[in-house]
């Protein structure tokens, strides 16, 4: 189960929502969230099992750049969390996604998931691999939804996981870490059952042949805008 929102966290009765969910044997709770609510909930943070619960973290690139995001202070606010979570060994990723606007500070933010012991995961969406290379930049995975700038024309339907081998993470087991990708495959996937259809397979490798020119035109595209948005009174 993937709890996200919006902020999932502010939910009244996160906490039971969570509880109910992992009554059912078997199950795990992914969280996305900006953290800053944790502090708060280290109880249950502790109480619930480490290899049945994940938190996702969203960091939105330097001190400066998450502060302009969030709110002044909330870069500070976030380490404090980060510093608790990584004390009671919790299980945590952080996640960036990347635009034009913090792609320069992926590097310190990778330098800061890896310092806790934690995977550094960058949503590529907007800049896509023909503009930026996550994993060049110390990223450990790159995700990114197939159906937008990767493909563009809407037939098909897909998002992508890209991994290095080895990356950096205080949990999950050994194969994991050696190859997530591989992992991510043959297990999860495997007993989800969450794969492409042939149909989309093919519908997004035809679009993504014409990828490079497509991302030139876009970003012309997108600086003609930029450029009469900062003349308009």
């Amino acid at each position: 189960f993937a709890l996200t929102g919006g902020e999932p966290t502010l939910q009244p009765d996160f906490e039971g929502i969570v509880d109910h969910v992992l009554a059912r044997p078997g199950t795990h709770v992914a969280v996305l969230t900006h953290g800053l609510g944790l502090l708060d909930r280290l109880d249950a943070l502790e109480r619930w099992p480490r290899d049945r619960v994940h938190w996702q973290i969203s960091v939105e690139g330097s001190p400066e750049d998450h502060d302009r995001v969030r709110g002044r202070g909330r870069h500070e606010a976030l380490l404090r969390v980060l510093d608790a979570m990584h004390t009671r060994r919790l299980p945590f990723t952080l996640t960036m996604a990347v635009g034009a606007g913090n792609a320069r500070s992926m590097p310190a933010v990778v330098e800061l998931a890896h310092a806790h012991g934690a995977p550094m995961i960058v949503d590529n969406t907007v800049g896509t691999p023909a503009l930026l290379r996550p994993l060049a930049r110390g990223a450990d995975v790159v995700i990114q939804s197939v159906t937008k700038t990767l493909t563009s024309s809407g037939f098909g339907i897909a998002g992508a996981v890209i991994s290095r081998k080895n990356i950096v993470s205080k949990f999950g087991p050994d194969e994991m870490k050696a190859d997530f990708a591989m992992y991510l495959k043959t297990l999860p996937n495997r007993d989800n059952g969450q794969n492409l259809s042939p149909m989309n397979a093919i519908l997004s490798l035809n679009d993504m042949r014409t990828l490079r020119s497509k991302m030139d035109l876009m970003s012309r595209n997108t600086e003609q805008v930029a450029a009469f948005l900062d003349q308009h009174p």
